[in-house]
């Protein structure tokens, strides 16, 4: 499969109730903007990003203990 080069992505604003798994395959993807979906979960794949440190994640509908757990088990990566 091709490798797509990007470094930021933005889904804001799409209603989105979750990420497509292929979201993986953009291996320099470094900023990812959600905000403002209807997404709970992450793909546990989104951690295959090595080089992710910006997840901007505000106005969904993940809860506080979610997020808490995903800055302990990612602390490389910037939670906004």
């Amino acid at each position: 499969s091709e490798m797509c080069i990007r470094d930021s992505l933005s889904l804001g604003d799409n209603q989105l109730k979750e990420l497509p798994e292929e979201i993986q395959t953009l291996e320099s993807l470094m900023v990812l903007d959600i905000r403002n979906n209807k997404i709970s979960r992450l793909p546990h794949q989104i951690m295959n990003l090595k080089k992710l440190h910006t997840l901007r994640l505000s106005d969904n509908k993940f809860n506080t203990d979610y997020i808490d757990s995903l800055r302990t088990l990612y602390p490389q990566i910037s939670f906004e």
